[in-house]
This record gives C-alpha cells, sequence and structure tokens, in this order.
C-alpha cells in the first residue's frame, strides 16, 4: 500500500495540509489555502499580523501563494535545492499582480519536505527576459525554514513588503539611473531591510547573506521608491579602527571583518594579509611597492615568532620559513634605508621585478649604505650612471675600486668622490635635467652648489641653469624646481653688488617670483626704476612683461631685430608675455 502513488488530488491534499502546518508554526500567520483549487496561477493566501491575535486591527497585509505536490517515495536524502517549470502564462499573471509565492511539497504518507521561491515582479522581469514565447521556465526554489517561525514570517513579510513596492516597474528611471543621468539630489539608492527581529549584528549579517535585497531608487521629492534590481550578497565587509603594533610601531590602524553565510570568514590585515577563520590559516600575497612589502613583513616576522611553521605566498610555490622572512625583510630594509638615503620619497614599485633585477637592487644598496664594492657598467667608463628600477630613476656617480669594481654614490650630494664633481660645470648640467631623477632634492642640490661655486665664479653658469629649471618648471609644474632657482639666486644676490651689470639675477629672481605669487610693491619699484635707468631693450622689455605692460612691450618687441626676436622668444620670460597676450609671434619666428 505505501508503495502505490495516491491521486493527484491527494497529494495536494497531503501537500497543502504539510504546508499550513508548518506555515502555523508561526502564530502570526494564517492561510487560507485550497485544495482540488480551480482559481488561475493562485491556490491562496496567507494573512500576516502584527501579533498573535488575529484581528483586523492587527493585519499587516497578505500574499499571495501557489502550492505545487510531489510525490517522493524515498525524502531521506538531503536536498537544499530543486528546479521546476512554472507556466509563462502563470509568470505573467504572478508579475501583474505583486508576485507570489511558489512552493513546491515532496511528500509521501512519512514524510515531507518544502521548497520555495518568492516571486516578486522584478524576479519575475528577469526570468522573462528573452523567453516570454516558451511554454514554461525552469525556476530554482530553496529549502523552506520548517522549524524557525521566525524566519517563517519574515518569508512573508519580507515578500509583502517588496511586493507593495513593485506592482509598477519604471524602466525610464532603471535606464537613466543605470546611465547617472537622474539628478543625484532628487533621487538615491536605498536598500529594503524589513523591520526584522534580529537581535545581534551577527544575525543581521547572516540573513543578509543568506536572503535577497532588493534595491530602490528613492524619490525625495514624492517620497516613493521605484525597483531597481534584486542583488544577492556573498561577502560583507566590516572595517573596525584598530590598531596593530610591533615594537611599538604602528603598522596598521584598521582591520577588515569579513563575513559569508556561515559567519565571520576572514580577518584581513592591510591589503596583503588575511587570517582564514575557517581553516585557521594566515594568507600572504606579495605587495605592489616596497613600503607596503615591508610593513606586511614586519608584521609576518612577528607573528611567526618561536613558530617553527612556513608560510605560502598565494599565487606562488614559495613556502617561507621564520628564517627565510627574516633575511628578506633585511634586505628590503636596506634597499629602503638606501633610497632614503639617496633622498628619495618615491615608493619603490615591486612588480613585475625579475631575480636579476632583485639583486642589481640589493647589491646597489650594500653599496651605497656599507661602501660595498660591486660590478656595475659604466658606459665609455665613465664616472656618472643612471640607475634604474621600475617607477625609480637615480643619478649616480662612481667611484672606481682597484679591482675594476665600483662604489656607488648618489650624484647630487656634496660628500660624492665623483671626479667629475669637481667641475661645476658639468654638475650644473646634470641640475638642469634633475627633475627627471627621484634623487633631486633641492637642499642636497643648493648644499652642494653652493659648497662648489665659494669663489663665485660660476654665478653666470648658475643663472643659466636657473633659466633651465623655469623651462622646465613651465612644462611640468614641479614647484621644486622654483624653489631651487629661488635659492640659488637669491644666494648669488647675497654676494655680488647690485650693480646694472648684475640685474640679470634679479629679473630672473623676480619672474620665478611672478610665477609663485603677485609682485610685491617694492619689488614693482624696482623694476620701474630699473627700467628708467637702463637703455637696453631686452631689460625694457622683461621689466614691462613684469609690470604688466602688455602693450609697452609688444612696441619694444616690434623694434627687435629677427635674431633678437628668435633669442627672446626661448627666454622664459616670454612664457609670461604668452600667456597673457596669446601672441605667438616670436616663438613663430624662432
Amino acid at each position: 500500500m505505501e508503495n502505490d502513488v495516491p491521486s493527484n488530488g491527494t497529494i495536494e491534499h497531503i501537500s497543502i495540509n504539510n504546508l499550513e502546518n508548518t506555515i502555523l508554526k508561526c502564530n502570526k500567520l494564517q492561510t487560507f489555502i485550497s485544495s482540488n483549487d480551480k482559481t488561475p496561477s493562485w491556490d491562496g493566501e496567507v494573512f500576516i499580523y502584527g501579533s498573535s491575535k488575529k484581528i483586523k486591527s492587527n493585519l499587516i497585509g497578505k500574499a499571495n501563494v501557489q502550492v505545487k505536490g510531489k510525490w517522493r517515495k524515498d525524502i531521506t536524502k538531503i536536498v537544499k535545492e530543486i528546479s521546476y517549470q512554472i507556466s509563462v502564462d502563470d509568470l505573467k499573471n504572478y508579475k501583474d499582480n505583486g508576485g507570489t509565492i511558489f512552493f513546491v511539497v515532496y511528500c509521501n504518507y512519512q514524510n515531507f519536505s518544502i521548497f520555495y521561491t518568492s516571486l516578486l515582479p522584478i524576479d519575475i522581469e528577469e526570468l522573462l527576459k528573452n523567453k516570454e514565447h516558451q511554454k514554461s521556465i525552469s525556476v530554482k526554489l530553496g529549502l523552506f525554514p520548517m522549524d524557525n517561525s521566525d524566519e517563517i514570517f519574515n518569508v512573508f513579510y519580507e515578500f509583502y513588503e517588496n511586493s507593495k513596492k513593485q506592482h509598477q516597474i519604471s524602466h525610464k528611471i532603471i535606464n537613466n539611473f543605470s546611465r547617472g543621468i537622474l539628478d543625484s539630489e532628487r533621487y538615491n539608492l536605498v536598500m529594503s531591510y524589513s523591520n526584522l527581529k534580529l537581535q545581534t549584528k551577527e544575525e543581521m549579517m547572516k540573513h543578509i547573506l543568506t536572503h535577497p535585497t532588493y534595491s530602490y531608487i528613492h524619490d525625495n521629492e514624492l517620497g516613493i521608491d521605484s525597483v531597481y534590481k534584486k542583488i544577492n550578497f556573498d561577502t560583507i565587509v566590516e572595517e573596525c579602527p584598530e590598531e596593530i603594533c610591533v615594537d611599538g610601531k604602528v603598522l596598521f590602524n584598521k582591520l577588515h571583518y569579513e563575513y559569508d553565510k556561515n559567519g565571520l570568514s576572514k580577518i584581513k590585515i592591510g591589503k596583503y594579509i588575511y587570517l582564514d577563520i575557517h581553516n585557521k590559516k594566515f594568507h600572504f600575497s606579495v605587495a605592489k611597492t616596497l613600503l607596503e612589502q615591508i610593513k606586511n613583513l614586519q608584521y609576518i616576522e612577528h607573528v611567526m615568532q618561536n613558530n617553527d611553521n612556513v608560510i605560502k605566498i598565494d599565487n606562488s610555490k614559495l613556502m617561507l620559513s621564520h628564517d627565510n622572512i627574516k633575511k628578506i625583510l633585511f634586505n628590503l630594509m636596506d634597499i629602503q634605508n638606501a633610497l632614503k638615503k639617496m633622498h628619495v620619497k618615491k615608493d619603490l614599485v615591486l612588480e613585475e621585478l625579475t631575480a636579476n633585477e632583485w639583486n642589481k637592487l640589493i647589491a646597489f644598496s650594500k653599496s651605497i649604505l656599507y661602501g660595498e664594492e660591486i660590478p656595475y657598467y659604466i658606459p665609455d667608463d665613465g664616472q656618472i650612471g643612471i640607475f634604474e628600477c621600475n617607477n625609480i630613476n637615480l643619478l649616480i656617480s662612481c667611484e672606481r675600486a682597484h679591482n675594476g669594481k665600483y662604489i656607488i654614490h648618489d650624484f647630487f650630494s656634496s660628500d660624492s668622490k665623483c671626479k667629475n664633481k669637481e667641475k661645476i660645470d658639468e654638475y650644473l648640467k646634470w641640475v638642469s635635467y634633475g627633475d627627471y631623477f627621484d634623487n633631486f632634492e633641492i637642499n642636497n642640490v643648493f648644499s652642494t652648489i653652493e659648497a662648489l661655486n665659494k669663489d663665485g665664479r660660476a654665478n653666470e653658469a648658475i643663472n643659466d641653469t636657473v633659466i633651465l629649471l623655469i623651462i622646465n618648471f613651465d612644462s611640468s609644474k614641479n614647484k621644486n624646481l622654483l624653489i631651487l632657482g629661488s635659492r640659488l639666486l637669491e644666494n648669488i644676490l647675497k654676494t655680488v653688488e647690485d650693480t646694472d651689470s648684475n640685474y640679470i639675477y634679479k629679473i630672473n629672481l623676480l619672474q620665478i617670483f611672478k610665477r609663485q605669487r603677485n609682485l610685491t610693491n617694492e619689488e614693482n619699484i624696482y623694476l620701474v626704476d630699473l627700467k628708467q635707468r637702463k637703455k637696453d631693450k631686452f631689460c625694457k622689455i622683461c621689466c614691462d612683461i613684469l609690470l604688466e605692460n602688455y602693450r609697452e612691450a609688444e612696441i619694444e618687441i616690434k623694434t627687435l631685430s629677427t635674431k633678437e626676436k628668435n633669442d627672446l622668444g626661448k627666454l622664459p620670460i616670454y612664457k609670461l608675455y604668452e600667456l597673457e597676450t596669446n601672441d605667438v609671434s616670436v616663438k613663430s619666428q624662432a
């Protein structure tokens, strides 16, 4: 008898009884589901109340339901999800009437399992996309929370709350929002979470991760919501301000706690380290920059102290012991200290460094810090070289050792032992290109030039270098170039007499100031006086440009010969005139 399959009517009756008995475990729900119901597309309704007292004043709303029964001889095997073919005509009816909760009940005479899906209008629209002409569509259903009365209530309550917002779907608003052309002050995206009785943060996280979230576009003027889309969250990341210190130094000032549907799954320390809570293992990946890698390894080394375990680098076959970590960290610290000694402010990018490049970096740092002799190729056996590594470019001087190797020095430093440094013209040539090099530090360069020009014989060469610094500033907008230029000229002006023959130093200083700020009254008076005293056309033109007497400057420029115009067009002071007047006639002749 038990092996006989009952009639469809009996199966439907058993299924509905099992479903109603399960729903009624929640005393705030009331079922009205009929067996052998002939109503198109629906089998009944479930009424939702605010309390166990089922009176009209406590009624919140109702949810339409559809129930399908399937006879199964064996229901002992645990199944978490099934698929079921639903008529397209039924789906269209559901969509036009606020949706339905669709149930499939697997049953026999002893046991049953209930599967369900909440088919809201936005869900149905997605199901029907490009399938409107099919007879039926396969839909996935998950296990119904049969033994949890709060969860049972939430299924119906959330369906009701979202259903009443989705009777009308505005495709225009959805499309305009997706394209970013809606007024952001009027419209904003909101997530719909019903007034659920969840006691803890962990319960809320679990609910969000195990249930779909419906997002709505809220119209702040009209106070209405338009459904946007359904979102299924796989993870939630919570950022918490927490200091992680090693030897009194703060390495990280926040942690990220990552939750999945099983609860807390990861604790992320920075960008490249995380603790897998489920497996109780640390994971570590190579950082993109030197400073990040040092910080990460300082933490990993601290964690691995007194621990013989090894740590695996993600996306790599490398397994590192505590001793390996210490050695790598020591080399990285040497590289960072060498760059710091050379006044490099950039963080070295480590991505895609080859083994050969790593070895060059380590050798470079040993030479800079400890004076170790290293093999280094210098073109034409010169003493100046460029050390390049990813995003770092350094100008170095190389001291040849007796064995043919070299000791590396910072070219721009005053203590560099490059013989060419004795020739200030050679040094100034590289200073004019200093913006290209990451060890170009203005205090360092200024001190070196000051030391090399104690007798003042290089004043004119320094002035020419300042002109090149100004030209480079106009291209790169690196303010340090102007700061260095002004310091060099101010230093010259302290040591020379303020004579008409030395006016060019002051003119160039004032054109630097003009790029930084408005000139002072005192500076303007100096220029007016200089213009009256000097008969030199170039001087008058420079004064007029700095005084913003562009019309007078234009008259003077027209009196210049072609060669003189060409020479003027190459000077950075003409850039100030050109920017204000848009006059490029001089440059077109240059």
